[in-house]
């Protein structure tokens, strides 16, 4: 588990740091395109997950031998795949606000 945040987490940093710098003056996800907001989403669901997981499962030492480890991957899939979509419907509201929001701004201007 800690090898995946760690490899989400040099994707994160070398990627966010240079979106951030672009992004300055304007919302975060501003002109971005879908597929880009969804990277982020599923980037954020990916740690989110995982560092609830490493936190449940180093405070409750004792469910770390209750179950065999398929039940722990299939319980970790699960919750990727409900993250994810809960993260891909976070995208495409943000996606649907900035249109919203770029047609108030056009329409303001005339």
């Amino acid at each position: 588990m800690v090898a995946i945040l760690l490899i989400n987490g040099i994707f994160l940093n070398s990627n966010l740091q240079q979106t951030l710098r672009e992004q300055i003056g304007k919302g975060i996800f501003e002109g971005m395109s879908l597929q880009k907001i969804r990277v982020y989403f599923y980037n954020g669901t990916i740690s989110f997950v995982f560092w609830i997981l490493i936190f449940v499962l180093g405070t409750f030492r004792t469910l770390n031998n209750v179950f065999g480890i398929e039940v722990y991957i299939a319980t970790i899939i699960g919750i990727l795949i409900a993250a994810g979509g809960i993260a891909h419907i976070l995208a495409l509201h943000e996606l649907k606000h900035q249109k919203n929001h770029k047609k108030k701004s056009l329409k303001g201007k005339k």
